[in-house]
C-alpha cells in the first residue's frame, strides 16, 4: 500500500484491499500472530542443546480468540514453527463467573415461556400466539423466531423442558407453529 502513494479518506470506509474484505482486522490479526510468535520463540524453545540444531521441550499455554481470528493466529504459529505440537486446553478461568445464559424478565421470550407453560398439549398457530401475547410481527421475528432456530439458545431450552418445539413453516404463505406434546 506504501507503493500506492497517500490514499483519500475514503479508504478508511472501504477496508477492502486485494483479496481481503478488511484489510485492516487482517493486519490486527497478523500483528497478534507475530506477537504471539516472537513471545514463544523467547522462552528455552529457542536455544539449542546439541549439534542437530534441536531445543528443550517446552510447553506453552495460550489462550486465542474464538473463530476466525483465533484460527488465523494458530495457523500462523504453525506455517512459522512447522514442527510445533499443538492441543486443546479445556481451561475454564473461574466456574464461578461462568453465568448460566437466561431469559430476561419482562421479554418477549418469557411471556412465550409463560404462555406455552399454561397450555395443553396440541399445536398452537404462530399467529394466535402472536396475537395473544400482543407481538408485533417484526418482534416475533427478529427475536423470538431467531431464537428458536437456535438449539441451544435458553428460550428453546426452556420449551423444550416443558416438552414443546417450534415448527417453522416453510414457503410462501406456510404457517409456523408450537407443538406442545
Amino acid at each position: 500500500m506504501a507503493f500506492r502513494g497517500r490514499q483519500e479518506d475514503e479508504w478508511f470506509r472501504e477496508p477492502e484491499f486485494e483479496e481481503h474484505a478488511d484489510v485492516r482486522g487482517e493486519m490486527q490479526i497478523r500483528q497478534i500472530s507475530v506477537s504471539v510468535i516472537q513471545a514463544i520463540n523467547r522462552v528455552q524453545c529457542r536455544k539449542v542443546i546439541d549439534s542437530a540444531g534441536n531445543c528443550s521441550p517446552t510447553d506453552v499455554f495460550i489462550l486465542l480468540p474464538e473463530g476466525v481470528a483465533g484460527e488465523a493466529v494458530l495457523h500462523a504459529i504453525e506455517m512459522e514453527m512447522p514442527h510445533i505440537r499443538t492441543k486443546d486446553w479445556g481451561f475454564v478461568l473461574d466456574e464461578s463467573l461462568k453465568q448460566k445464559s437466561k431469559i430476561r424478565k419482562g421479554s418477549a421470550h418469557e411471556a412465550l415461556l409463560a404462555y406455552m407453560q399454561n397450555q395443553s398439549p396440541g399445536e398452537y398457530a404462530v399467529a394466535k400466539i402472536k396475537s395473544d401475547l400482543d407481538l408485533s410481527d417484526s418482534l416475533w421475528k427478529e427475536s423470538v423466531a431467531k431464537a428458536l432456530r437456535v438449539a441451544d439458545h435458553p428460550l428453546t431450552k426452556d420449551l423444550a423442558t416443558i416438552k414443546v418445539n417450534y415448527i417453522a413453516g416453510r414457503g410462501r404463505g406456510a404457517k409456523s407453529r408450537m407443538v406442545k406434546l
